[in-house]
């Protein structure tokens, strides 16, 4: 294998383990978040004289 293809090969191998690397942190901030029905807040009852 030529000197400039081993490079080509390394950088392959470290962009494959960064993609790996970066889909289990996907996949674990995924679980993290819990869907949930929304309450009540400052939005549902806007003061009468606000401006949009």
């Amino acid at each position: 294998m030529s000197s400039e293809a081993a490079q080509v090969y390394e950088a392959a191998v470290k962009v494959e383990k960064a993609l790996v690397e970066i889909g289990a942190l996907l996949v674990a901030g995924a679980e993290l978040f819990e869907l949930v029905q929304p309450g009540e807040g400052a939005l549902d009852h806007p003061a009468h004289l606000a401006q949009s």
